[in-house]
């Protein structure tokens, strides 16, 4: 039941409304149920009787409102609530803790129009812990001057969201797990690392859908790149740039370079160190050297390594060069050599060349072994046997020449003796050859050729002599349009040649000093300059005219002359046999003479079974102006006479034998007419002649 009290104020000071027993004393309008209405107003302290031991409310009758004016709120003797000056103070007593928590799905949310701060008035922490949850600022988290946010046990702090920073912050070990963006003309990050996973984007001077992006390949151990202290422009690989005065130190390169690359250094330091750290047995580094030639042939040079300097003119030489050349480009059959190219004179010369059968020394270079040094061959069979070329020590420069002949070359222990003196009776087994020396024979030895020894070559000392006992002496060859020509001092210290049996023409020529005068042809002779018979005559050099005959000038030179008509025509007319007049005259003209003249003591003989008819004619036709000699037959006295040198007198007269006649003067102009007869051998004629005048 319900007991209903009407209080009035008293003058009493302490005013107790109670209950005897267990109950509620409520306060307020009255129902049939309880108090309702308005809250009493009461004056003074609400203090429970015990500490401890009452609640203000129940969990299921709850107080709404709970209105408290300026003053604090304790909780277990500790103030933890406060108004002070316009302001709430939510605090703890000193070493006590405040815990704001919230279970299941609720959540704690502290909210202000001005702001909200988190103050410590030392130097305490201010925590945000979550069992598995997550701290979230709806609006800006702003860090003071001087002020940072970073961890209490120097471990990361992880952003997981988007974030965005305004204005110049310090970060101390940033863990950025999502993307992050920074706006501004400049970003100044104070750190000497900064650890990226993946790249850098930049968008550039426009805004646009391009951006430049630098990223690196997944590295396999701390790789570090570092940007020079200089300005300038970032060279990629993958593009063409020049680079200009640049220092490359211990520099890595992969890929493909075009155009020229120019090393200089102004030491005698290694200018170009590749190396490799890889430690299989794969040989590395590598150099490769590729002609990608879209037209491969035998025959082309590919790589070359030219060694240049200079020369003391201050030029640029090429001492040496060794280049790589194709073979054979065949697929499936390639070959390919290494020639060695080195200035030889001032020339380039080709010295030798490595190819894939044979290793050729070229254009006069020779092979030089150094001092201690052996040719080694290791034969047909790859095994610990090699035959070694080696030389004994020598004392002076050797050569020793291989032949122009194919064999095997022969030990000193398989021939008899070094020196064909301790052998007395050689035989060969095959050619004997020179190889570049002389076989020597003393004066007057012999070269004995035959099985009978029917030849000998030999000097004398003076002379060659060729001696052949049998027959004949054959200097022949075989060589298609070969000569056979014997050459002999030219009178000048040279040589001439003076015979030569021509093989490509079939002719026999003789020559003096070398000039040709006589040679055979397919019809006969045919000589050059003048041909002297017996050293007598000369005949003449060329042809005469047609019907023109040979004469000589009587002192050894014959001449072409033309046949006379007349022998007036011939001053000097000679016979080469008997004249035969063909019942003709040989007639003087203009009463000139006619004379037969032997040479010297001749005679003139002739000789007929006829008679010789002699000049006839008077007395009065005698030859005006007469010779000695001359005789005739006077028609006028028909006598012969002969006049001489003084008168013509009678020729033919017979005397009586022993007759003596006196004819008195006899006058030029007189006849002594006289028969004397037939006169034999045995005769005698005396005539005396006296001239008196």
């Amino acid at each position: 039941m319900a007991v209903t009290y009407n209080l009035k104020g008293t003058s009493n000071t302490n005013f107790q409304v109670g209950k005897s027993a267990d109950g509620t004393l409520k306060a307020g309008a009255l129902n049939a149920t309880g108090a309702s209405g308005s809250v009493a107003s009461i004056t003074g302290h609400l203090v429970p009787s015990a500490n401890v031991t009452y609640d203000l409310g129940t969990s299921s009758l709850m107080w709404r409102d709970v209105y408290v004016g300026p003053g604090s709120l304790y909780i277990n003797g500790k103030k933890v609530l406060e108004d002070d000056s316009g302001s709430i103070t939510l605090s703890t007593s000193v070493d006590q803790s405040l815990h704001i928590k919230t279970h299941g799905t609720g959540q704690t949310t502290m909210q202000s129009a001005a702001g909200l701060n988190f103050t410590t008035s030392s130097t305490g922490d201010i925590t945000f812990t979550t069992a598995d949850g997550q701290v979230n600022f709806d609006g800006d988290v702003i860090v003071n001057a001087a002020k940072s946010i970073s961890s209490s046990n120097s471990n990361p702090i992880t952003f997981a969201d988007p974030i965005s920073v305004t204005g110049t912050s310090s970060m101390t070990n940033l863990t950025v797990t999502g993307d992050l963006t920074v706006q501004g003309s400049t970003t100044t990050i104070d750190s000497s690392t900064i650890a990226v996973t993946n790249s850098f984007t930049f968008e550039g001077t426009t805004a646009d859908n391009f951006e430049t992006t630098l990223t690196v390949a997944d590295p396999t151990a701390d790789r570090t790149v570092t940007i020079p202290n200089a300005t300038g422009t970032i060279v990629l690989q993958d593009t063409t740039d020049t680079l200009s005065n640049k220092t490359l130190a211990s520099p890595t390169f992969s890929g493909t370079a075009s155009g020229s690359l120019a090393i200089a250094n102004t030491t005698t330091d290694d200018s170009l160190l590749i190396t490799t750290t890889e430690d299989s047995s794969t040989a590395g580094p590598v150099i490769a050297l590729k002609r990608n030639s879209a037209s491969p042939a035998d025959a082309d040079y590919i790589g070359q390594v030219k060694f240049k300097g200079e020369n003391d003119a201050d030029q640029e030489i090429t001492y040496a060069k060794i280049t790589g050349k194709i073979l054979d480009a065949t697929d499936g059959s390639e070959d390919g050599m290494l020639e060695y190219a080195f200035i030889k004179a001032g020339t380039q010369n080709i010295s030798g060349r490595f190819r894939s059968d044979q290793f050729q020394l070229l254009n006069g270079t020779s092979l030089y072994v150094g001092a201690g040094g052996d040719l080694k061959f290791e034969g047909s069979t790859s095994n610990a046997f090699e035959t070694t070329i080696a030389v004994t020590d020598p004392t002076a420069d050797r050569t020793i020449t291989l032949p122009d002949s194919s064999g095997t070359v022969a030990l000193t222990s398989d021939i008899p003796g070094t020196d064909l003196v301790l052998d007395g009776s050689p035989q060969l087994g095959g050619h004997l050859e020179s190889n570049g020396s002389n076989i020597k024979m003393a004066d007057s030895d012999e070269i004995i050729l035959g099985t009978d020894s029917d030849a000998n070559i030999k000097h004398t000392g003076n002379d060659l002599v060729i001696n052949e006992t049998t027959r004949d002496i054959v200097i022949r060859t075989y060589a298609d349009d070969g000569d056979v020509t014997i050459v002999s001092d030219d009178g000048s210290g040279s040589t001439a040649d003076y015979f030569k049996a021509d093989g490509s023409t079939g002719e026999a020529k003789l020559y003096h000093y070398g000039s040709e005068k006589v040679k055979t042809t397919s019809s006969g002779i045919q000589t050059t300059g003048t041909v002297s018979v017996n050293g007598a005559y000369t005949l003449p050099t060329s042809d005469g005219s047609a019907s023109q005959f040979l004469q000589t000038d009587g002192s050894g030179s014959l001449s072409f002359a033309t046949v006379p008509t007349s022998v007036v025509e011939d001053t000097t007319p000679q016979l080469g046999g008997d004249l035969d007049v063909n019942g003709n005259k040989i007639v003087s003209t203009s009463n000139g003479d006619v004379e037969i003249e032997p040479n010297g003591t001749g005679n003139t003989k002739i000789t007929s079974t006829g008679a010789l008819i002699l000049p006839v004619g008077t007395t009065a036709q005698r030859p005006a102006t007469p010779v000695v000699g001359m005789f005739r037959f006077n028609s006028s006295i028909d006598k012969f006479e002969g006049y001489n040198g003084a008168s013509w007198v009678i020729l033919g007269s017979t005397l009586p034998t022993g007759e003596a006649t006196n004819y008195g003067a006899v006058t030029q102009s007189a006849i002594s007419n006289h028969d004397y007869g037939a006169i034999t051998d045995a005769d005698t004629i005396l005539i005396d002649y006296e001239d008196l005048s």
